[in-house]
């Protein structure tokens, strides 16, 4: 397990910045390459956090982090080059940092802090390099998208 654990500590080192992650418990399990963090479970990196009731992380073969995958009062928060910053919940989500994705699963919500959008909807994809998203609803519930407009008058003042 300290092996494990070690394997696990440098594969989050590998981060651009320092990784912290608190929680009420900590279970390493190193023949299949996953750590779950349990109770109240806080990862910060930077200015980043996410929250969340259980959060596993996965190594591949390499050592390397995988995907984080998180279940129960979910929640992260974002801030990209250029002071865009995103806010996001759900049931679960998985975040694949090297492909740099969210998976957002039931009552998804992501916010686009920056530009005053919103989007509501069962499933929602986002990806953090290219700033896109896509959602879909449950049956008999559409997606729901909210954002501003501008009025003609107000940009002439």
């Amino acid at each position: 397990m300290k092996k494990f654990l070690l394997s696990f500590f440098c594969a989050i080192s590998l981060f651009s910045s320092q990784v912290e992650i608190k929680s009420q418990s900590v279970v390493a399990d190193d023949s299949k390459g996953v750590t779950t963090f349990a109770g109240e479970v806080h990862i910060t990196r930077g200015q980043d956090l996410m929250r969340a009731d259980k959060v596993q992380v996965f190594l591949d073969k390499n050592r390397d982090i995988e995907k984080f995958e998180a279940d129960g009062n979910t929640s992260f928060s974002l801030n990209l080059e250029n002071n865009q910053s995103f806010r996001g919940k759900a049931d679960s989500f998985i975040y694949y940092p090297i492909r740099q994705e969210f998976y957002l699963t039931g009552d998804a919500v992501l916010e686009d802090m920056s530009n005053k959008r919103k989007l509501i909807g069962e499933k929602i994809i986002f990806d953090e390099k290219s700033k896109t998203a896509s959602i879909s609803g449950k049956t008999k519930e559409p997606v729901k998208v909210i954002f501003n407009i501008s009025d003609a008058n107000e940009s002439q003042q």
